[in-house]
């Protein structure tokens, strides 16, 4: 018996910890969609800023149609310079 891969959709998949989680579940046979602003290393990726109406109707967009079994939101902001004085 094979077991249906899943597909789960990774806000910020692009670097670190949402990279590494894609990463992960990519190599474990999973179906990975990687939302963000620059190219992932894994999945099928959708270019989109979900800061705005127009990055996260992209996103709807483009999965409206799929079946998803997973949702992980990894984003994060980085801001220069934050720690430091």
């Amino acid at each position: 018996m094979q077991l249906e891969k899943n597909q789960i959709l990774f806000v910020g998949a692009s670097r670190g910890i949402g990279a590494a989680v894609a990463q992960h579940f990519a190599q474990k046979g999973d179906y990975v969609i990687s939302v963000s602003r620059s190219q992932p290393a894994v999945g099928v990726w959708i270019q989109a800023n979900i800061s705005t109406a127009e990055g996260i109707r992209t996103v709807v967009d483009r999965t409206d149609e799929s079946r998803l079994d997973a949702l992980l939101f990894m984003g994060g902001v980085w801001e220069k310079g934050a720690f430091t004085e």
